[in-house]
């Protein structure tokens, strides 16, 4: 009985740190900025047209690679569609937003690790698959 109160006190503080360190997350510069931009994109019908239709041009030239079977047009196609995307100004502070806030969690993650001793983001990864 006592192992188990012990265990649950040990769990509901891991809990509770877990929950402040998302909360610090979510209230980060770069994560305010990256959802002001993801919702100037969602706003944007022509940011959303021009990203929809570069990433189904990016899938078209997977499969066309994959069967091998050339696609040098499409490749110029999709080459121009990312020129059109990253020079979108929404688009492009989106990207940028994304990138620091990606940058700033390698940061906490580098930084956790050095703490702990172990790669807790290596733990989070989902199981199986190639990703």
């Amino acid at each position: 009985m006592m192992k188990e109160n012990m265990s649950n006190d040990a769990g509901s503080g891991t809990q509770e740190a877990a929950r402040r360190f998302a909360r610090v997350i979510g209230e980060s510069p770069q994560y305010r900025a990256y959802e002001e931009a993801c919702e100037g994109v969602r706003q944007d019908a022509a940011a959303m047209s021009l990203l929809t239709e570069y990433r189904e041009a990016q899938q078209t030239l997977r499969m066309m690679q994959s069967w091998d079977s050339g696609g040098e047009d499409h490749t110029y196609h999709v080459q121009s569609l990312k020129e059109k995307v990253f020079s979108h100004p929404g688009l492009r502070r989106f990207f940028n937003s994304q990138e620091a806030l990606l940058q700033m969690v390698q940061e906490v993650n580098l930084r956790l690790r050095e703490k702990l001793g172990f790669d807790f983001a290596v733990l989070a990864r989902p199981a199986g698959g190639c990703c």
